[in-house]
């Protein structure tokens, strides 16, 4: 049986689940996939994250102030759907300085 499931109107958006981007402009199919790789993000870069103010199409999270091992973070970062794009986009990615 052949299977077309091919819809134009729904990006193709891949993403490495070990090793996920946090780039400006870096787009995720949706909200669950997005937060997925935020958790995997923090895992890897070894530190604790808040989030505030959060909506259905907007979800904001920074870092809580250092890593596990103690090193300063300082970071806060925006994704929202993008209904121009069909997905979820990093929007902004802003690095405090100390």
């Amino acid at each position: 049986i052949v299977v077309d499931d091919n819809a134009p109107e729904e990006p193709l958006i891949a993403w490495d689940e070990r090793n996920p981007a946090m780039d400006i402009g870096t787009p995720y199919p949706n909200m669950v996939e997005f937060r997925k790789a935020l958790k995997q993000w923090a895992v890897n870069g070894e530190f604790e994250y808040g989030t505030k103010k959060n909506e259905p199409g907007r979800f904001r999270a920074f870092c809580k102030g250092q890593s596990i091992i103690g090193d300063p973070c300082k970071w806060a970062l925006t994704a929202s759907w993008r209904r121009d794009e069909n997905c979820v986009m990093v929007v902004r990615h802003q690095m405090e300085k100390e």
